[in-house]
């Protein structure tokens, strides 16, 4: 019988995990992946209003989202999701600009910049849960979650409705890709053709092609236990040849 070196089932292993979870691309650091930016389709610089937004809170009474200083405020004593009210299908870039607030205050905490997109609900509606992450397991989505656990990951998920099966596809611990409080973090998404990245002040984090895509769903920012601000919302839709 023939065998195989270490080396050699390391790598069946990996192509492997990749034929299960589709295709994470690594290494590609910078923007350097173009598309062609098509119309903006919908926007919000939160001079005025949260209109376009609903808010699912885990302890509703001690949280809030308001408009402070032209900026979305996000107040949360624990679980939160910010879901933008329309559905997104199709092909498209979400832009936006985040700041976790630490200032002495009582939710000031660096940890949990976190987002959600092409949310749906396969048990059917939608904006009728209750801010508690579990609560959110049965969905199927896309789920970053930037400096999760006080800090300590980056973390990249797809969640396919079953609670057992959203298994992390890629995972940062060092601290070039975790938080900073009060710095200001430029997020881009982009959803093209099944494949999901996301930049963090031009970097690429994630980069992940799906066998078997999401093609509509919610977009939603999501954190727990912190305070956090948000400005120059986006959705682009991106032109194929």
């Amino acid at each position: 019988m023939m065998k195989i070196s270490f080396t050699g089932q390391l790598l069946i292993l990996i192509i492997l995990t990749s034929c299960t979870y589709g295709k994470s691309h690594i290494g590609i650091k910078k923007d350097t992946i173009k598309y062609n930016q098509g119309k903006l389709l919908y926007a919000d610089d939160f001079d005025n209003n949260t209109d376009q937004w609903f808010a699912e809170f885990e302890v509703p009474e001690y949280s809030k989202v308001s408009i402070e200083n032209k900026k979305l405020d996000l107040m949360a004593k624990k679980g939160a999701t910010i879901w933008f009210k329309q559905k997104l299908s199709g092909n498209y870039i979400v832009t936006y600009d985040e700041v976790v607030v630490n200032e002495g205050g009582i939710n000031d905490r660096i940890s949990d910049m976190n987002v959600f997109w092409m949310a749906t609900n396969p048990a059917g509606g939608f904006f009728n849960l209750d801010g508690k992450f579990p609560s959110y397991d049965l969905l199927h989505l896309y789920y970053a979650g930037i400096g999760g656990n006080n800090n300590g990951t980056t973390r990249f998920r797809k969640y396919t409705g079953v609670l057992a099966d959203k298994a992390v596809i890629k995972e940062y611990t060092n601290s070039s890709h975790l938080l900073e409080g009060n710095k200001l973090y430029k997020i881009k998404i982009i959803v093209n053709n099944g494949r999901s990245l996301l930049y963090v002040n031009d970097e690429l984090y994630f980069d992940y092609t799906d066998p078997n895509p999401y093609v509509e769903g919610y977009f939603g920012f999501r954190t727990t236990r912190t305070h956090q601000r948000f400005d120059n919302f986006r959705i682009y839709e991106i032109k194929n040849k």
